[in-house]
């Protein structure tokens, strides 16, 4: 009985971390786009430079508890790991844009990517 009541416990525990990492994944997502717009002239400025420390340091704390950043560029399509949104030019069945990466939890997809795949014709 004591090992059960364990076991529950570490059940529910994990699905509130998944629940509270699933509510933070659009937060993540809005930095990163942030960051892939920042103009050239704010990149060395020190405030920027900080924000990008803290939400690396986020990054990080939140791999401690077992989230990880899939890599989904090139990677072979998995419907559990990826949502094709759309397909186009490229190596067939291969993610060629990542519209939206996914992540993991403890190995299990907590959210999976949005990409577009190759349809094995050659780019133009």
């Amino acid at each position: 009985a004591k090992a059960r009541v364990e076991r529950e416990r570490s059940e529910l525990s994990l699905f509130a971390i998944e629940a509270l990492l699933k509510k933070l994944l659009p937060t993540i997502d809005s930095f990163q786009r942030a960051f892939q717009h920042l103009p050239d002239p704010l990149k060395n400025e020190e405030w920027v430079k900080g924000v990008i420390a803290i939400e690396s340091q986020l990054l990080r704390e939140l791999e401690n508890v077992g989230l990880k950043r899939m890599q989904s560029l090139a990677a072979a399509v998995d419907p559990h790991r990826h949502e094709v949104l759309r397909q186009g030019p490229g190596k067939k069945d291969a993610v060629i844009e990542v519209f939206e990466e996914g992540y993991e939890l403890s190995g299990k997809v907590l959210r999976p990517a949005k990409v577009s795949i190759g349809d094995g014709t050659l780019p133009a």
